[in-house]
């Protein structure tokens, strides 16, 4: 019987008095069979057992070994464990007398909400050996109904029988193994199998970025350790859908593998959403946090390293930012302040920059443009970019498109090696054009020509010269056919440009200053990518793209004239990240 028909019947026969106090629930796993059912009393779970592990115990069952606080030895029926789902389909076609006198726990207990249960029943005493379970259901229905019974004490508000899914001492090592079979037959979620895969030692040729980390995870821990690790990931991913979506799988074995201790024992939450993005967040804060804390700190799991996921459990912990381990630039009150109001899909790190944008007077659209140009990931030089910021605040009309081209041209004036005539590349131990350039009584129209020379000179500069070239990223390039008809389909391609008179042609026909990327990708820090689309026969260059190498960020994305992304370009370099495993941190135009 299909799962809202078998609940349905259930409730019509519960009585008036606990019809809306007493529930069935059950979450379905899509065609893994890993399914949950539970028992909830004013909303309160009382009794729950992953479905999975009442086929996975294949052990043999001693049923006075069971302890009366065991799910199983509530749900303990003929010789195994039944599930919920089953014995509440049973209940429906047993006889009434049956269903109360039931050596099965679980049928007997749940008989007591039935409607056929009169009231002299309720003031019956109970058998002195009777099963807490049944205790608990039975002075639930008689005091819904205002029935008094001495010899029946009242539920005790600990009163639950939960199994904690990961497998304890009852399960033998054979009993593992044969469940592990029995796993595989039973086609389990592909997350399960795949985390059983990562314990062999050797990584396989196709395996994933999070896979390989995950042998490391697990090579690194004692044989113990390394087996819980295993269990909870599964348990998780039976009882959720976060392992569904890639980045949250990577991000859960980065939650639950950290080291810091946990404020709460993994076994007493439960998810409260089938939304894989809020059942993570719940999960996280649930286990390093003390009280709620803002989604984009939810990034330092899926996107940061050891140092943000520390800031995750500092703050979690009630701790003030200030206190917080190797910040990238220095906190005061205001930035902490505003660190926390950092909008939800901004970068843990970037969030330092645009708290520091808001604490020096600026507003959330120029936090905004800051924090998506190079300074939201490079945070050397800060009394210098301290004092860009304030020009920028001074100056707020203007336009904020203009942003990222003055950054990139001070970068180049002040930090960069210059480039001489003739060269793509700059000698050795070359100096930036002007190692002094300062803002101090800077206007913006002044400012703006310069970086339009800057960038006229950047083309005629390096377009003279032989093309330096260096080896590919290593990232795969990217090719989308939008569209069903071909004679209106879209083709999208992403390519990667790998020499200096590439980014000089990129540049010129984009007209921006992406040729002064040259030494960064040289150098392997950054890598930049072109996208065109092909449609009825013309291709179109779309944006250039640029990626932070180290941690495989795309952090700028420039159309012609240093134009933000249009969404539909957008959607295109988001199908590329995904497969490429990088990550996105671009606003579309508009």
């Amino acid at each position: 019987m299909q799962w809202s028909r078998l609940r349905s019947s259930v409730r019509e026969r519960l009585a008036p008095a606990v019809a809306k106090r007493v529930d069935v629930h059950m979450a379905s796993y899509g065609a893994s069979s890993l399914d949950r059912a539970w028992l909830t009393l004013d909303g309160r779970d009382i009794l729950t057992l992953p479905e999975y592990m009442t086929w996975q115990r294949v052990d043999p069952i001693d049923r006075d070994a069971l302890a009366p606080h065991d799910p199983q030895s509530v749900l303990f029926d003929d010789g195994g464990i039944a599930t919920i789902g089953a014995l509440l389909h049973r209940s429906l076609e047993m006889p009434f007398e049956a269903l109360v006198t039931s050596p099965t726990v679980f049928l007997r207990g749940f008989a007591r909400f039935d409607r056929r249960f009169g009231k002299r029943r309720l003031a019956a005493p109970l058998p002195v050996d009777e099963h807490p379970f049944v205790v608990h259901c039975h002075a639930f229905r008689a005091a819904a109904e205002g029935i008094s019974c001495p010899q029946t004490p009242p539920p005790a508000d600990d009163a639950r029988w939960h199994r904690t899914p990961v497998r304890g001492p009852l399960f033998s090592p054979a009993a593992i193994a044969a469940a592990d079979r029995t796993l595989a037959e039973r086609k389990p979620k592909p997350f399960a199998a795949l985390v059983r895969r990562c314990r062999e030692a050797a990584d396989a040729p196709t395996a994933s970025r999070w896979e390989r980390d995950l042998r490391a995870t697990l090579a690194a821990r004692s044989p113990a350790a390394a087996h819980r690790l295993v269990a909870e990931l599964i348990d998780i991913a039976a009882a959720t859908t976060i392992d569904e979506e890639p980045q949250l799988a990577a991000a859960l074995v980065a939650l639950l593998s950290h080291e810091s201790p946990r404020v709460r024992d993994l076994a007493a939450w439960r998810p409260a959403t089938h939304n894989a993005e809020r059942q993570f967040a719940t999960l996280a804060r649930h286990l390093f946090a003390r009280h709620d804390l803002p989604r984009f700190l939810d990034r330092a799991w899926t996107e940061g390293g050891p140092r943000e996921q520390a800031w995750f459990v500092h703050l979690g912990a009630g701790n003030s930012l200030r206190t917080a381990a190797d910040p990238p630039l220095p906190v005061s009150r205001a930035i902490g302040h505003w660190f926390l109001h950092s909008p939800d899909d901004c970068p843990v790190e970037a969030a330092f920059r645009h708290a520091q944008v808001r604490a020096l007077g600026g507003d959330p659209t120029l936090a905004e443009a800051i924090r998506r140009t190079r300074l939201g990931h490079d945070f050397a030089h800060g009394a210098f970019w301290e004092e860009v910021i304030r020009f920028f605040v001074a100056n707020p009309l203007l336009d904020r498109a203009q942003v990222g081209p003055i950054v990139d041209w001070l970068q180049a004036q002040r930090f960069e090696p210059e480039i001489a005539p003739g060269a793509v590349l700059p000698e050795a131990g070359a100096l930036p054009p002007r190692p002094a350039l300062s803002m101090h009584g800077r206007t913006v129209a002044a400012t703006l020509r310069e970086v339009e020379a800057w960038h006229r000179r950047l083309g005629r500069a390096t377009a003279a010269t032989a093309a330096a070239s260096w080896t590919p990223s290593g990232i795969d390039p990217f090719d989308f056919v939008a569209g069903v008809d071909p004679k209106h389909s879209q083709i999208w391609r992403i390519r990667e440009i790998t020499s200096g008179d590439g980014l000089v042609r990129e540049g010129a026909r984009m007209e921006h200053c992406v040729a002064s990327y040259a030494a960064s990708c040289a150098a392997k820090r950054s890598s930049i990518w072109t996208m065109e689309r092909t449609a009825d026969g013309t291709t179109t260059a779309c944006v250039t793209i640029e990626v932070h190498l180290g941690s495989r960020r795309i952090g700028q994305v420039r159309g012609k004239r240093n134009r933000a992304a249009r969404p539909e370009e957008l959607s295109i370099i988001r199908r590329w990240a995904e497969r490429a495993e990088l990550m996105l941190d671009v606003a579309p135009q508009g």
